[in-house]
């Protein structure tokens, strides 16, 4: 059951901004990170590029598949950042962890194919390494990965040795900052489809220490980018970014949830929050499976 507060008009502005300067990472606004006409940074991505400080390094890595037509079809249509990145800087290099069959993909096409190396490394395993020739990036960029372990294997690249300047990746957007939601368990099977990555706030939790932080926001896909390479200050307002974003999911989490999850108190929230996880989790047949929630 929802509070009354869930089916009234928005929160009042004077207790968003109380829970802003509370809980978010900044009070800075910026009203370019809603980016609501994409969905994986297609365009986007390489504005931000253009706007980085500081000379290219000329490498990306990739980790997992690749969005767009195939063999020919919607040969006009962008849909991946990567690909729209290395077909705006050709001279690239592309490492390409478990991204499929990469010549088939059509923007990528036999022109650019060669500037990618494919491997398919254990994504899960401790020992995850990052080649030395892959590790100053100008883009990493993670999408969808098993149980949902994007934040797991964000933090083990970085761990690696990777420094990207700017980092896309898919997050759950219906977990909405401040709440930091990440799956633990290696069970893949058994996974709910629902939660198929970290929350955002998780995310940038990860790249914090690393002088990254959020710039933009479609709802699935984040943008951060390093603070010493973005041309306007950072850390700024992810609350404020997250609620002018769209929010992109699975019905099995509704919008009204989210919707409470946002505006609701937070010390409410919480216990309601890990109910619907622990339900979700039940409902895939992996009742009592761990995960993390925190502030």
């Amino acid at each position: 059951a929802f509070p009354e507060e869930a089916h009234e008009a928005p929160i009042a502005p004077a207790v968003w901004l109380a829970k802003v300067a509370q809980h978010s990472a900044s009070m800075r606004v910026d009203d370019a990170c809603p980016v609501n006409a994409e969905n994986h940074f297609e365009k986007t991505i390489t504005r931000a590029f253009d706007a980085l400080k500081g000379p290219p390094k000329g490498r990306m890595l990739n980790i997992g598949g690749l969005y767009g037509g195939r063999h020919g079809e919607k040969e006009h249509v962008p849909d991946d950042p990567v690909v729209e990145l290395l077909r705006h800087r050709p001279d690239f290099h592309v490492l390409c962890w478990h991204c499929g069959e990469v010549p088939a993909v059509t923007r990528v096409g036999p022109g650019l194919a060669p500037r990618f190396a494919a491997q398919a490394p254990d994504l899960l395993a401790p020992e995850l390494a990052v080649p030395p020739e892959f590790r100053d990036l100008d883009l990493l960029r993670l999408d969808f990965l098993p149980g949902g372990h994007s934040c797991r294997v964000l933090r083990q690249v970085l761990r690696a040795g990777a420094r990207p300047r700017l980092v896309a990746m898919l997050v759950l957007s219906q977990i909405p900052p401040p709440f930091k939601f990440a799956p633990l368990h290696a069970d893949v099977e058994r996974h709910p489809a629902a939660l198929f990555s970290c929350s955002l706030a998780a995310a940038a939790e990860v790249l914090q220490p690393f002088g990254i932080f959020l710039v933009r926001l479609t709802g699935p896909y984040a943008l951060f980018a390093h603070r010493e390479a973005w041309p306007d200050p950072l850390p700024i307002s992810d609350m404020d970014c997250y609620r002018g974003a769209g929010i992109w999911g699975y019905r099995a989490i509704p919008a009204e949830f989210v919707r409470d999850w946002l505006f609701g108190a937070v010390d409410d929230v919480v216990p309601r929050l890990w109910g619907n996880l622990t339900s979700l989790y039940a409902a895939a047949g992996h009742a009592g499976a761990p995960f993390s929630l925190a502030l």
